[in-house]
């Protein structure tokens, strides 16, 4: 199944809002070149609640070593490791 960028970058915003209980509100176009951590100031349990909604709205699993070896809380990296991996399924 073929999936573009912008579908990623568009439930990446959805989740950062949902992850949040709607106090983070960003559009596709604010994302790129952000992190998790440092742009949104994501704790350990946003962290692990967005990662596990990612994982279920994208269907790709997201291994927590590859987390941090592919710095995937970089949102273009994690951006890319989906697309790819979605491509790849």
């Amino acid at each position: 199944m073929s999936v573009s960028k912008n579908d990623i970058y568009l439930t990446v915003s959805s989740i950062i809002s949902e992850a949040t209980d709607g106090q983070t509100l960003v559009t596709p176009q604010q994302l790129q070149g952000k992190h998790l951590r440092k742009d949104f100031n994501f704790d350990s349990l946003d962290v692990i609640k967005f990662i596990f909604l990612m994982e279920e709205k994208s269907g790709v699993k997201l291994p927590d070593k590859e987390i941090d070896a592919l710095n995937l809380l970089e949102i273009d990296a994690l951006v890319d490791y989906v697309v790819k991996h979605k491509q790849d399924a």
